[in-house]
């Protein structure tokens, strides 16, 4: 018995030494961590259609240019962190905390493309200003909401809240996007 006990003791504290090297994803840290992609993603997915359709002059300032850099960075790190963020298996009830089935969840998912590909800002690495219309791709990044509600750990009645109000948000995103376009092109 005695053998068993420390086995077991030896397995909680290996899962313990493990689990300092990851981010839980019902951890607080990661619940703040989406709260800032929330505001980053909503930041970006109203400004990109006035900057393509407008072009203000006020979206082509140093300060704009600092924020979307610090929010390209932001998005950059997020690919790092969610490759470190653990994930609940359902069927073993447990987080998983192996880095490869992390990886190629993330990978396999089409996520990892989407964020990294969207992170990256063309125009500061080619040193011209790209089309705009490449700037559509950060548009892609609204999709980390759908991910943010379906991993959250809460209630499913606070799940459909949630859900109802995405809904709302997609069909005001994308009256946003084609009043946009309406002026672009007619």
């Amino acid at each position: 018995k005695e053998k068993v006990q420390d086995k077991r003791e030896l397995k909680r504290l290996e899962q313990e030494r493990k689990m300092k090297l990851f981010i839980r994803s019902d951890g607080s840290f990661r619940f703040w961590w989406d709260i800032g992609i929330i505001v980053a993603t909503t930041y970006s997915v109203w400004k990109v259609p006035i900057k393509v359709a407008f072009e203000p002059e006020i979206l082509n300032t140093s300060a704009m240019a600092l924020i979307d850099s610090l929010i390209d960075f932001f998005y950059l790190m997020d690919v790092l962190v969610t490759f470190r963020t653990t994930y609940m298996d359902l069927l073993a009830d447990e987080q998983v905390t192996d880095s490869y089935l992390i990886a190629k969840r993330y990978i396999s998912s089409g996520n990892f493309f989407i964020d990294f590909l969207s992170s990256i800002p063309l125009d500061t690495i080619t040193g011209v200003r790209v089309l705009n219309i490449v700037g559509l791709l950060k548009l892609f990044r609204y999709r980390k909401l759908a991910d943010i509600i379906r991993t959250a750990n809460a209630k499913t009645t606070y799940k459909v809240q949630m859900k109802l109000v995405f809904v709302c948000y997609q069909m005001i995103l994308f009256m946003h996007i084609t009043a946009c376009l309406w002026y672009v092109f007619v």
